[in-house]
């Protein structure tokens, strides 16, 4: 007697399992686009901000004021005059060495 002849079950997808293949593609592909899209964004924000940078530049003085500094100096140049970041205290430093504070705002010196 012959053994039976074993017959390959005929395979089928479930309905549910394709559902999912097909979620799971859709997801996939929103996630893809997204990425393209958030990269494309940020390469035209940096090209937006570095642009300017290749462009001429222009300086306009907002407020021209005098600062006083030691008679002996008056009216001439001054090596150095810095104001601190809160724009509250100025100082100039003198070629005789002597260090004069002033106000920004008004000019006054300090004593």
């Amino acid at each position: 007697m012959k053994p039976p002849l074993r017959t390959r079950r005929r395979r089928e997808t479930r309905p549910s399992v394709r559902v999912a293949e097909r979620a799971a593609k859709l997801l996939i592909s929103i996630g893809g686009i997204g990425t393209i899209l958030a990269v494309t964004l940020i390469l035209f924000f940096l090209v937006w901000v570095v642009a300017p940078l290749f462009l001429g530049a222009s300086a306009v003085p907002l407020v021209s004021e005098s600062i006083g500094g030691s008679a002996s100096t008056s009216g001439t140049l001054r090596p150095h005059v810095a104001v601190d970041e809160h724009r509250l205290l100025g100082a100039t430093l003198d070629t005789d060495g002597s260090l004069s504070l002033w106000r920004p705002d008004t000019g006054a010196l300090l004593k």
